[in-house]
């Protein structure tokens, strides 16, 4: 009896392990396709400065960091603000830079810069994440098609 319930706590660590880094790979593939949409499809614009907010980044030490609002006109002569988020942020010593910005969601903006690092460390997550992710989904399908055949043979002797 003790075999069997292991055998079950054994399912639900893998399951609960497998559920997991699904969930991982899932919230770093929504951020992988906005830096992908960005670098492929974004407009480059010349945006300004209109306000900062100081904000934590965290770690050990006490970093700063800026919220950057920035306001840019699009290729219609719209006129939008959007939020240049923080730590990783270094804006250049100049009243106007370049950002790029989608045209669906001008609310979405990057640095020209900025764009393909994130790019490359969204793809490097999404595949390390999967081929750990992978071979845990497939045992624990394994385990299930096993527990399967041991209760379907059980139940018919």
């Amino acid at each position: 009896m003790s075999t069997r319930r292991n055998t079950r706590w054994g399912y639900a660590m893998l399951g609960s392990v497998v559920l997991m880094l699904t969930i991982a790979l899932i919230f770093v593939l929504v951020f992988f396709v906005q830096a992908a949409r960005l670098l492929w499809s974004g407009i480059p614009a010349q945006a300004t400065i209109v306000g900062s907010q100081a904000v934590n980044c965290g770690g050990k030490q006490y970093q700063a960091g800026y919220n950057y609002t920035v306001q840019f006109t699009d290729r219609m002569g719209q006129v939008h603000l959007a939020t240049l988020h923080g730590c990783d942020v270094t804006l250049p010593n100049t009243s106007s830079f370049p950002i790029i910005y989608l045209v669906n969601d001008p609310n979405t903006i990057d640095l020209p810069s900025a764009a393909p690092m994130r790019f490359w460390v969204g793809l490097f997550l999404v595949i390390f994440i999967a081929l750990v992710d992978l071979p845990f989904t497939f045992l624990l399908i394994r385990a299930w098609i096993k527990h399967r055949r041991e209760r379907w043979r059980s139940a018919s002797t």
